[in-house]
C-alpha cells in the first residue's frame, strides 16, 4: 500500500523524465549539504551546477523516497558519488533537487 501523497510509478517515471531532460533545480539546501558531506571545498553555486551536471551525466536507479513524495537518484561513477532527493516542482517549472545524501564508491 502506498503512503499519502506518494508519487504513482508512473509518475516517478515522468518525473525522473523530466529531469533528465530538462533538468533540475538545486535548493539551497541541497546545495549546502552537498558541500558539508561531499565536496566541502566548493561555493554553493559549484555545488549546484555539480549536482546538474552529475545527476545528467551518471543518474540511475531512480527509485520512491521513504515518504514516497519524490525520486532517489544515485549518481556515481563521476567526480562525486551521492543520492539525490527529487521532488515535483513547488512553484516552479523543474523538479527540485531537496536533499544530499553520501553514497558508498
Amino acid at each position: 500500500m502506498k503512503e499519502r501523497g506518494a508519487l504513482p510509478d508512473r509518475e516517478a517515471a515522468a518525473l525522473w523524465a523530466l529531469a533528465r531532460q530538462r533538468g533540475v533545480h538545486v535548493t539551497e539546501h541541497a546545495a549546502r549539504q552537498f558541500c558539508a558531506r561531499i565536496a566541502p571545498g566548493l561555493s554553493l553555486e559549484e555545488a549546484r551546477a555539480a549536482i546538474r551536471d552529475e545527476l545528467v551525466a551518471r543518474g540511475r536507479a531512480p527509485r520512491p523516497s521513504h515518504s514516497g513524495a519524490g525520486i532517489i537518484v544515485r549518481a556515481r561513477g563521476g567526480r562525486y558519488a551521492f543520492r539525490a532527493v527529487i521532488t515535483p516542482a513547488s512553484g516552479g517549472p523543474l523538479p527540485e533537487v531537496v536533499t544530499i545524501y553520501a553514497s558508498g564508491a
